[in-house]
C-alpha cells in the first residue's frame, strides 16, 4: 500500500483485519488436510505435499473468488473504494501463496501429529456436530426452501426502503468534541455549508451589474431566497448595496441613482485587491462587473444540523423554481459549490453497488463453473450467495442501517468470501 501510494482512509482502514480474518481460512484448509493425512513415520515428510495437493485447488478457487469479490470494487467511482479493493485483493493473494508454500514448509520442520490429533480432526465433536446438522438439513429441506422463498419476498419489500448515508459526521461518536463543536456552530451561525449562485451578463457585457434596474431584479430574487427557512445567511454585492443605502437613507433597498452603486463598486474593488480580499474563497463581483455571485449558507432548519442529501435536493428544486419566477428575462444563475457533491453520493453508491455485485456474480459463476466443469454447479453456487445478500438487505433495512462508502461494499465482499 505504501509503494502504491495508498493512504489509510475510513474505507481502507478495514484492510488489515479483513486480510487477517479471510486469509486464515486458507491455512485452515491446509491444516485440516494435514491432520487427516498425517504420516505414521516421523522421518517421512512426503505425505505433506500429497495432503496439500488434495486441497490446493480448493484453496486456489476460494482465494480467486474472494479476490474477484474485492476486485469488483474497481468498478466503483470513489477512488477510496478502488484502493481498498486493490489492497485487500493483494493481501488475499499473499495469504493464498503463504498457505500453499510457507505453511507446508514450516509443518515439515515440526513433528508429525499424533494419532489422537488425527482422530480429533476426522471424528472430533465439531465434525460429528456438522454431520448431525447435515442430516437435519436434508430432513427439513422443504421448510428451508420455503424460508428461502420468504427471504426473497422480504427482500422485494425492503429494497424500496434502502437509505444512503451522506452525513460524514455520523462516523464519529456524539460525545466527540468535534461533533459537539459542529452542533454549536450550526445552532449559532446557521451551519457552514455554502451554495453559490453566479449570474453572467449577456455576452459578457461589462458593468452590466452596475445597472440599478438589473440590481433591483436581483434584489427581489434574493428577497425570495431569504424566505427559505433552510437558508440561514445570504451575501452578495446587492445585499451590501442595500445595507449601505439603509445606513445612508434608512431604507433597505437598491438606490435609484448610479452614484451610490459606483461608490460601493470602488469599495469592493479596493477590498478585492487587499490581502483580505485575496483570502476570500468567492468574491461577490468580478473586476468588470459582468459576473455577480450570491453566497448562501444552508442548513437543516428543522433539526438544526448540517443539511443532507434529501433536504438539499428539495432546497435546490425550490431555489430553481424561484429562479424561474423571479429572473425571467435575466441570465439564469449557475448553482455550484462543494456541497452539491452530496446530491450525487447516493446515486454513485447505488450505481457502484449494482455494478460491483453484477460483475462479482458473473465472474464467480464463470470461475466455479470452470473449476467444477459444470454450469449447473456454478449456478447452484450462486444461490446461497444471493439469498445471503437478500437476508442482509432485510436486516439492514429493519435495523435502519444506511448504506455509506463502507457498508455499500458488503454485497461484493460477502459473495467473494
Amino acid at each position: 500500500m505504501v509503494m502504491l501510494g495508498f493512504k489509510l482512509t475510513v474505507v481502507s482502514i478495514m484492510t488489515p483485519p479483513l486480510v487477517l480474518t479471510l486469509g486464515s481460512s486458507y491455512s485452515i484448509h491446509v491444516l485440516n488436510q494435514y491432520y487427516r493425512d498425517t504420516g505414521r513415520d516421523p522421518e517421512d515428510k512426503q505425505w505433506i505435499p500429497r495432503a496439500v495437493g488434495l486441497v490446493n485447488m480448493t484453496v486456489f478457487l476460494a482465494a480467486l473468488t474472494t479476490i474477484i469479490g474485492f476486485g469488483s470494487l474497481l468498478t466503483a467511482t470513489l477512488q477510496q473504494i478502488k484502493e481498498f479493493g486493490i489492497a485487500t485483493s493483494i493481501g488475499i493473494f499473499y495469504c493464498m501463496i503463504l498457505a500453499l508454500f510457507f505453511l507446508p514448509a514450516a509443518l515439515s520442520l515440526a513433528r508429525n501429529p499424533k494419532q489422537a490429533e488425527r482422530e480429533r480432526a476426522t471424528r472430533g465433536p465439531l465434525v460429528r456436530g456438522m454431520e448431525r446438522l447435515s442430516f437435519w438439513v436434508i430432513r427439513w429441506r422443504y421448510a428451508i426452501l420455503a424460508f428461502v422463498v420468504l427471504i426473497a419476498v422480504g427482500f422485494g419489500f425492503s429494497i424500496r426502503h434502502i437509505q444512503y448515508q451522506t452525513n460524514y459526521l455520523a462516523y464519529y461518536r456524539r460525545s466527540e468534541k468535534l461533533i459537539q463543536d459542529s452542533r454549536r456552530i450550526i445552532g449559532k451561525f446557521g451551519g457552514y455549508t455554502s451554495l453559490y449562485l453566479t449570474l453572467e451578463a449577456p455576452a459578457g457585457e461589462p458593468n452590466y451589474f452596475l445597472n440599478p434596474e438589473v440590481l433591483a431584479r436581483v434584489a427581489s430574487f434574493e428577497e425570495r431566497l431569504r424566505g427559505e427557512p433552510d437558508i440561514s445567511f445570504l451575501f452578495s454585492f446587492t445585499s451590501l448595496l442595500q445595507l449601505m443605502n439603509r445606513a445612508q437613507n434608512g431604507e433597505f433597498a437598491i438606490p435609484e441613482g448610479r452614484a451610490p452603486i459606483l461608490l460601493l463598486s470602488r469599495y469592493v474593488r479596493s477590498i478585492a485587491a487587499s490581502p483580505y480580499g485575496k483570502s476570500l474563497e468567492v468574491l461577490p463581483i468580478n473586476e468588470d462587473y459582468s459576473r455577480l455571485t450570491i453566497t448562501l449558507r444552508v442548513f437543516n432548519s428543522q433539526r438544526r444540523t448540517i443539511i443532507l442529501e434529501p433536504q438539499l435536493k428539495q432546497l435546490v428544486k425550490r431555489i430553481e423554481q424561484v429562479m424561474d419566477e423571479s429572473l425571467a428575462g435575466l441570465p439564469r444563475p449557475v448553482m455550484w459549490g462543494r456541497s452539491l457533491i452530496l446530491l450525487y453520493i447516493s446515486e454513485t453508491l447505488a450505481r457502484d453497488q449494482i455494478w460491483s455485485a453484477v460483475s462479482t456474480i458473473v465472474l464467480i459463476f464463470a470461475v466455479t463453473a470452470l473449476g467444477f466443469r459444470s454450469a449447473r454447479l456454478g449456478a447452484i453456487t450462486l444461490i446461497p450467495l444471493l439469498v445471503g445478500i437478500m437476508l442482509n438487505f432485510i436486516v439492514m433495512t429493519a435495523l435502519a442501517i444506511p448504506f455509506d462508502v463502507v457498508t455499500v461494499m458488503f454485497a461484493s465482499v460477502a459473495m467473494g468470501v
